[in-house]
């Protein structure tokens, strides 16, 4: 993966390596989707289709162990 930016839940910027990002996706068990990945689109539509949110990312998490190292 490359490097990212994107706005914090605070509104300020902050940038993700590449070699983090890299090692978040080899420590999760489930799928690590960036805009532009295939599955992108379908996983971040909600129920409420007025409420359009593009996430930097999307974990999709399998087990417990997968939230814990998406939250931290």
């Amino acid at each position: 993966m490359n490097a990212m930016s994107f706005t914090t839940l605070e509104g300020g910027k902050t940038t993700l390596d590449a070699a983090a990002l890299d090692a978040l996706s080899a420590r999760i068990r489930g799928t690590v989707l960036r805009e532009g990945d295939a599955a992108y689109d379908d996983m971040r539509s909600i129920w409420n289709s007025m409420i359009d949110r593009r996430p930097a990312l999307i974990v999709c998490c399998v087990g417990a162990s997968d939230v814990v190292t998406a939250v931290n």
